[in-house]
């Protein structure tokens, strides 16, 4: 233990040493602000593996779960709201263990538009109109029944 700078008005030990490390400050902040936008407890081990110090494994791994805590409490994830954003189609969050045991199609969107390898141009002509201005495609299929 070394003696604070404080110590002649408090007389208090101080157990942290007197050099401070402010790149193991940086890495903390670094690992803890990525968990709370990504939503990821991954990154601490990529930190800890480019930073090779295995002293820096506790801070680490408290800045990152701190982030990620309060990250989830929070907002959505980073990667989240880019597919919401997008309009991209995504699974919703399977919370209950009975769910597991369902397969795609008990829970797949089955009323979509799709083409027929033998669909006729006014088929797609249709598709089109009523297609939404953010979907970039339409899915084509061997037959109307393979849907």
């Amino acid at each position: 233990r070394q003696m604070c700078i404080r110590d002649r008005f408090c007389s208090v030990e101080c157990t942290f040493p007197r050099k401070l490390d402010i790149g193991l400050y940086a890495i903390i902040a670094a690992s803890a602000f990525t968990a709370t936008v990504t939503h990821t407890i991954s990154v601490a081990v990529i930190l800890l593996e480019l930073n090779g110090q295995l002293v820096h494994v506790l801070p680490v791994l408290v800045g990152t779960l701190s982030g990620f805590i309060v990250g989830t409490s929070l907002s959505m994830s980073f990667f989240d709201t880019v597919i919401q954003l997008k309009g991209l189609p995504f699974l919703p969050a399977i919370r209950s263990a009975d769910q597991y045991c369902q397969f795609a199609r008990d829970i797949m969107n089955r009323n979509f538009l799709f083409l027929a390898r033998d669909s006729t141009i006014r088929d797609l002509l249709d598709c089109t109109r009523i297609l939404k201005p953010n979907r970039r495609g339409i899915p084509v299929t061997e037959s109307k029944e393979s849907k």
